[in-house]
Formats: structure tokens, sequence, C-alpha cells
């Protein structure tokens, strides 16, 4: 294997979810993600018989993201404890797919928040039915998810999933209080994506370990790979952002400058630039086309992209050393698959 140094020269990030998006990380678990994917239509088929409220949910379920937390979850889970998806009685596929509702319901308030237009190459909830549906559609999944964990959902479970939820509003409020704030600091900003996003994966790998009282040891383990694989997947969707392309990427580049918001990539950028002032002034107009596109042109010339990039590196490169010690499987394989995705050079 080359050196993480090595491997950061020369790697090209792509959007992580197209990253994430190869059917063969999936195939371990193919068969329990159709059965996730069957259990999600079926809960918000049956939870209303409201015809608007079917409508909104079968939108959004038909967003068709990647399905990459509630896949994380299934392959931890056959990792430490491989069986057959017919005699699911630890409730993997109701945990892996109430995760999935918690992901989509965030996405669905995350795009109110920040006025995002699309997702998905398609138009969010808020931009087809306004913010106040929006912001209800995303109570009422989170509500379905709960539904779903009851018959499951042991003190445990019940502590991780309650602990990631308040996490992840923690970070999006923390977000709101900090935009505009030209004087953010990393730290700060590390704190933000470790609530927002890594507690969500984190939380989907340990939760394969919660499952049963055997594999209770593999916790600590499973949510390190989580956590740092969240952090990676985070700072490489704001290198999308200010960096990506929108045909790749399926959202609207700049939102996060729109927003007001400061990420890693504007955050080495100014680290490294000798016109500070100057990227300071265009940071502050919010992301009009020129400000984004010289702000772009200044950080795919500059240090600070291989600085992100070598930063994203380097959370992968702890995923993937978290898993070390679990036995070789197909499934273990996959895990390190997701890691190597991230690093790889990508066209």
């Amino acid at each position: 294997m080359g050196s993480i140094a090595g491997e950061a020269a020369v790697m090209t990030l792509s959007v992580a979810e197209t990253i994430m998006h190869k059917e063969t990380l999936y195939l371990p678990v193919q068969k329990e993600l159709s059965a996730v994917e069957t259990l999600l239509e079926k809960t918000v088929r049956e939870q209303s018989g409201f015809e608007y409220i079917l409508e909104l949910g079968g939108y959004s379920l038909n967003a068709k993201g990647k399905r990459l937390r509630p896949s994380l979850l299934l392959l931890c889970a056959q990792a430490v404890n491989p069986v057959s998806h017919e005699k699911d009685s630890q409730g993997r596929i109701p945990i892996a797919a109430a995760v999935e509702l918690i992901h989509i319901a965030s996405l669905i308030h995350d795009d109110v928040i920040d006025q995002s237009p699309m997702r998905h190459r398609r138009e969010t909830v808020h931009s087809k039915w306004g913010n106040e549906t929006a912001i209800a559609l995303g109570d009422y999944l989170y509500s379905v998810a709960l539904n779903i964990l009851t018959p499951y959902a042991g003190s445990d479970i019940l502590r991780c999933i309650s602990t990631t939820v308040k996490e992840m509003s923690e970070g999006e409020l923390i977000q709101i209080v900090e935009r505009n704030n030209l004087t953010l600091a990393k730290d700060r900003y590390l704190k933000i994506i470790e609530k927002k996003t890594a507690a969500l994966f984190a939380a989907s790998c340990e939760l394969a370990a919660l499952l049963a009282p055997d594999t209770k040891k593999f916790a600590p383990t499973l949510r390190s790979y989580g956590y740092n694989l969240g952090m990676a997947y985070q700072i490489i969707d704001d290198y999308q952002d200010l960096a990506g392309d929108a045909e790749i990427t399926g959202k609207a580049p700049g939102l996060d400058l729109k927003s007001g918001e400061l990420t890693l990539p504007l955050l080495n950028l100014l680290l490294v630039s000798p016109d500070k002032n100057n990227i300071l002034r265009l940071i502050a107009q919010h992301g009009d086309e020129s400000s984004y596109s010289q702000l772009r042109q200044y950080f795919i010339s500059s240090t600070a992209l291989t600085k992100t990039r070598a930063e994203a590196v380097s959370y992968v490169a702890k995923a993937r050393a978290s898993i070390e010690g679990i036995n070789d499987s197909i499934y273990r394989q996959s895990l390190v698959d997701f890691t190597n995705r991230l690093i790889e050079k990508m066209q």
C-alpha cells in the first residue's frame, strides 16, 4: 500500500456521494439493503392515510440518495456478526431504515435553512412545496423513524440515536450562529462538521455493534471508523462546493458562500493566501457569480487545495486504521474499499 502522503499528492476528490456509489461496495449487503428499501416504502405508505403526506414521503424517498448510512450499518453489523437477513432478530433492517429516515429528515431541514434549490438533481422539498411543508415533513419523518425503532431499541440504541440527533441539531445551530463570521477558527469549523455530519456516520457504525451483547465490544472501533469517514466525507463535500462541477455533484455550487459559511477550503485559502484582504472581501460578497469564480480560481491555483485534500486523506487513513483489528471478510473489505474510494484518483 502506498503512503498516505503519496496518495494525497495524486488524488483528485470527486463528490462524496459519487465516490461512494459503487455497486461492488454494496454487493455483500444488497439483499439487506433491498429489505431496507422495502421497509422504508411500506412504512411511509402505512404510517399515514393522507394522500398529501404519502406524496411528500414518496417524493423524499424517491430522491434515491446512496443509502450510505444504512449500508455502513449493515456492513459493520455483518463484519462483526454475520447473519442472514431472513434471521434478523436483532432488528438490523428496521434500525438501518430509521437511520436513513433521520438522515433524510435532516437534509430536508438543511435545505430549508440553506435555501438549496436542488439535491440529487431534483427540486428540494421546500423549493417544490414551500418552507412550512418542508419543516413539517422533516419533523414527520423523524417521528416515523422513532416508530420504526420502538420495538427494537434497547437503552444503548436509544442513547446512541437520541444523542446523535441532539448533536446534529447542535451542529446546525452552531453553524447558523457562525454564519458571516470571517474570523471563524478552524477548530470551530471541525466541531460543526463533527456534529452535523460525522455524528450520524459514527452512530450508524456504532449501532451495528450495539445490536447484540457479544458485539458491543466493537462499539468504540466501529464508532471511530464512522466518525473519521464522516469527517473526510464532509470536507470533500465542502471542497466540491467550492471547486466542484454541478453536473457531477447534483447541487448548485457556491451554496456555502451564499449562506455565509466558512468551510475548510476557504479557511485554508485564508491561511496560505498573500492577498488575505481580497479573499475576505470576496467572501463577504456571499457567493455572487463573480466572487465565487474568483474564489474558486484562487483556491484551485493555491496550496490550499492540496492542504484540504491532505486533511481529508488524514481522516480517511484514521478510518481505515480503526478497523484493522476486525477479522477479514467480504464485509470488512467493503468497509476498507469505502476508505480507498475516498483516496483514489478520480476522473
